[in-house]
């Protein structure tokens, strides 16, 4: 992981360097088998990550069954976390109000990402 302000090294522009905005949801102990609501119980604080894909690697290394493992490479977190009462109305269990905005632009797909995160949890 890189430090939330270190700065984001681009080594080959022709590896097709990305940045997406990613949500990190922190837990508890989740018990196994829980539901999506039931997992959504224990979130207990959420941040942003900028992942860095190397577009123009992701395509060879998965074709290899191996996975992720050059085209991923490390990822920053935001200097703080928040809880979910910090969101006010705007829970985990109820994304559809939240906005997400970078330098640059709204996040797209980060409603989406947000709802899923009690699933993911729950998993």
């Amino acid at each position: 992981m890189l430090a939330p302000h270190a700065p984001i090294v681009i080594r080959n522009e022709a590896w097709g360097t990305d940045l997406e905005s990613e949500i990190a949801v922190i837990t508890d102990d989740v018990p196994m088998g829980s539901s999506p609501a039931v997992a959504g119980q224990h979130i207990r604080l959420l941040m942003l990550i900028n992942d860095i894909p190397l577009r123009n690697l992701i395509l060879g290394e998965l074709a290899k069954g191996f996975g992720f493992y050059q085209s991923k490479p490390a990822s920053a977190c935001s200097p703080v976390a928040v809880t979910p009462d910090e969101l006010g109305d705007v829970r985990p269990r109820r994304p559809k109000h939240l906005r997400c905005h970078r330098a640059g632009g709204g996040v797209r797909g980060a409603r989406r990402k947000l709802s899923l995160a009690s699933e993911a949890v729950a998993k």
